[in-house]
């Protein structure tokens, strides 16, 4: 199964992390992947009673009546593929091995960096100060990045990985345990664009906060 970019470091780590099926999004998917199968189904089936409503439009709307039949059937077919796509592709999550908790992911972003600077955003990230790392550069660039947290677990990741001609290559995972850990969980979710917020710098330089 193809990975994103920023999930490329995770499979790496197959001793302390593993791919699996998330139940709500797999259930969200199969829902799709129905109800998109029975829309195209029933508009196939009752392509003529599609016809007669359309055929009773008037004004404004009385020249969109040669798109509702086909339409229908391809609105139908459209929500059963994404459906699918979801199944395929999007319908896993990544736990730790050890415990089975759940990763979440904060964010994931492409960075405005060329894939030389990759290894010294990792460091940034590595470092755990949330003053080094936010706000993160996003932009089109050819770096791409991921911050994840296990909460019960103490433990939080970040993901890096650089493009090279057409290919993406990952760096190493850094681990974020401790004071890193708990300013990353400080930043809000939408905050990875904006400088660290005053919680999160404290969450880094106290001392006395752990996981």
């Amino acid at each position: 199964m193809k990975l994103a970019p920023e999930e490329l470091p995770f499979a790496t780590m197959t001793d302390e992390l593993r791919r699996v099926r998330s139940g709500w999004k797999t259930g969200w998917a199969i829902a799709l992947l129905v109800a998109g199968a029975a829309l195209a189904i029933f508009s196939i089936v009752n392509y003529d009673w599609w016809l007669e409503q359309a055929a009773a439009w008037q004004g404004r709307r009385s020249g969109g009546r040669g798109l509702v039949a086909p339409g229908a059937v391809l609105i139908g077919f459209a929500f059963a593929a994404y459906g699918l796509l979801q199944l395929i592709a999007w319908s896993f999550s990544w736990e730790r091995v050890a415990t089975g908790t759940r990763l979440r992911r904060l964010t994931a972003q492409q960075l405005r960096l060329a894939p030389q600077d990759a290894a010294a955003w990792l460091d940034r990230f590595r470092s755990g100060d949330p003053r080094t790392y936010l706000p993160l550069p996003v932009g089109k660039g050819s770096v791409a990045c991921g911050l994840w947290i296990a909460k019960a677990d103490g433990v939080a990741y970040a993901t890096v990985s650089a493009k090279v001609d057409r290919a993406w290559h990952p760096l190493p995972v850094a681990v974020l345990r401790e004071n890193a850990f708990v300013a990353l969980r400080e930043v809000p979710l939408d905050g990875f664009k904006n400088p660290a917020t005053p919680a999160a710098i404290k969450g880094f330089l106290d001392p006395f906060l752990r996981a």
